[in-house]
């Protein structure tokens, strides 16, 4: 039976028992992105799942500014104490920022398809920063398109 649950600002998701299993999701997306797989963690694990702010069912819930720092601290009094944290993308990038935020509060850490830095840098591949620049201004012009 999956709960709704929403402490403080942030609308989670949780269900089954067992280990707290906490996953977040990556960069366009929410966190029905796991919901395929996550009845066949339910019987073993508490399985919560949590929207990024910005995105989803936590759309209205957007910190200033917005960055990996400031969406960890709207995330960590989210966590159940010594919960596994399994974060995809961008969700991986704000999960490894909660392991140095609070790392008496995770039992361990899952990153899937994640870099510890997405911009390029002089000794650092990843996306161009003229070109997140282009996609940001893109999305604040026509965000449905």
């Amino acid at each position: 039976m999956e709960s709704l649950h929403t402490n403080g600002e942030l609308v989670t998701r949780t269900q089954g028992t067992g280990v707290d299993v906490v996953f977040l999701h990556g960069w366009g997306m929410n966190s029905g992105a796991f919901t395929s797989f996550i009845p066949y963690l339910s019987d073993n694990f508490r399985v919560t799942t949590i929207d990024l702010p910005g995105f989803g069912e936590n759309a209205e819930f957007v910190p200033s500014p917005y960055n990996v720092e400031t969406l960890a601290q709207s995330i960590v009094n989210q966590l159940p104490n010594q919960c596994v944290l399994v974060g995809w993308s961008l969700g991986g990038l704000v999960a490894q920022k909660l392991a140095l935020l609070a790392p008496e509060k995770l039992a361990g850490l899952v990153t899937i398809a994640s870099t510890p830095r997405f911009i390029a840098g002089p000794c650092w591949p990843g996306i161009a920063a003229d070109l997140l620049s282009m996609f940001e201004t893109q999305l604040e012009k026509n965000y449905q398109k």
